[in-house]
């Protein structure tokens, strides 16, 4: 059976919000509230279902282990969106929740359009004319003779 936003709401609550931080960070983040945090945890679980349904991973079975992982990258969404609520801007949690979130549904690829694919590589050219060095910049010679 696939997952119901009622059920992944029930997964990010405001306590496991609040555990995931310093007291004072909360409090700081929350000002003094709940409200801002049931706002942040509504908007990781209509996130975290946008995200399973985009993947196509709607009607798959999520393991036990899978559910875990989903509910700690909905807690760093709901992070996130704590910090935004609070304008503070800080896009680690959006990464990590993201990479989690992929990881559970077991989808390769670290970007948020998921397609899966990069190149991560270098290069090194050299000529007679480029006076490149191929061991690095001046500074670093005397290391290599």
């Amino acid at each position: 059976m696939a997952m119901t936003l009622a059920q992944l709401k029930g997964m990010v609550t405001i306590e496991g919000v609040s555990r995931a931080l310093d007291n004072q960070i909360y409090n700081s983040l929350t000002s003094n509230s709940e409200n801002n945090a049931d706002v942040a945890c509504n908007r990781a679980a209509i996130w975290a279902y946008s995200h399973i349904n985009l993947k196509s991973k709607a009607n798959e079975l999520l393991t036990p282990d899978q559910k875990e992982i989903i509910t700690e990258a909905m807690i760093t969404m709901a992070i996130y969106e704590l910090l935004r609520i609070s304008e503070f801007l800080d896009e680690e949690y959006k990464t990590d929740a993201i990479n989690l979130m992929n990881a559970a549904l077991g989808i390769a690829g670290s970007s948020s359009e998921g397609n899966g694919s990069s190149f991560i590589g270098a290069a090194s050219a050299h000529d007679e004319k480029s006076h490149i060095n191929k061991f690095g910049s001046a500074s670093s010679r005397r290391y290599h003779r």
